[in-house]
């Protein structure tokens, strides 16, 4: 499942929310956001990937900005056609594409039968005056209509009151969840403790849903055997169904120290 923190800014804020362990980052490039960003910060993350998000931007103000930035993601919040896709797509064909949609009624999904085939993922946001971050939310019941091959994230006002819906809520398309006002002090200023509390959630889906099963946790050390095998020994043991694994990251050479560490650990086990 994706989580998105979008409307950020402020380098400390930046690092803070990156260290949650969020999977996407979103930097809103609109001058008539509050959370508009119109100077590079100091800090950009490296643990996440980056969204840029446009609203019927240029394609010379989107290319200029995914240099600045080095934008992973490009999230499109306006009236972008279909040809304009195409041609982001053929300019930049390394970029993730997202098409935000808004929602207010069930017709309102008849759209993304234009964008079929175009983009990575659509964004379902609430239908509203203004576009994004209004912290307004929309019947997610709508979205039991949608039958389309393109995976979504869910957006629109969702908040740290709404755990319960979002635990309730299921579809097969459904690829994550996009986090923003409602997780605010102030414009572009995330609420570290109310996002907190909402990955823990997480966590505590997990122990409700096993019940009385027992839960497995794993400790790995990054390096072991091979620096460039972490990845796919998490996966593995991701597959084989492990609930939870905690992963060491040695201080000083992992090549060097994530051997003798896991095979200490293994001894002892």
């Amino acid at each position: 499942m994706i989580r998105k923190v979008c409307g950020m800014r402020e380098s400390g804020n930046i690092r803070e929310v990156e260290a949650l362990g969020i999977d996407w980052m979103g930097f809103i490039f609109w001058a008539h956001s509050p959370r508009n960003v119109s100077l590079k910060p100091d800090y950009l993350p490296s643990r996440c990937k980056r969204v840029g998000v446009f609203v019927n931007a240029p394609m010379a103000f989107i290319r200029e900005k995914v240099r600045e930035f080095g934008l992973d993601i490009l999230q499109l919040h306006g009236c972008e056609d279909e040809d304009f896709i195409r041609q982001l797509r053929a300019e930049l064909p390394s970029l993730t594409l997202v098409k935000a949609l808004n929602v207010a009624r069930e017709e309102d999904l008849e759209q993304s039968k234009r964008y079929e085939g175009l983009c990575d993922y659509f964004l379902f946001d609430t239908k509203a005056e203004k576009v994004g971050g209004n912290g307004k939310s929309f019947d997610w019941d709508i979205l039991h209509s949608y039958k389309g091959a393109t995976p979504f994230l869910l957006s629109g006002g969702i908040g740290p009151d709404d755990k319960e819906r979002l635990r309730a809520f299921h579809h097969p398309q459904m690829a994550g969840i996009d986090l923003n006002s409602r997780f605010e002090i102030s414009p572009a200023l995330k609420d570290i403790h109310l996002l907190k509390s909402s990955s823990m959630n997480k966590i505590n889906e997990v122990f409700a849903q096993k019940g009385e099963r027992k839960l497995l946790s794993l400790y790995f050390c990054a390096g072991a055997p091979r620096l460039n095998s972490t990845a796919n020994v998490i996966l593995a043991m991701q597959r084989r169904g492990i609930d939870f694994i905690e992963v060491g990251i040695p201080f000083s050479d992992p090549l060097a120290d994530g051997p003798v560490i896991q095979t200490a650990a293994t001894k002892a086990l």
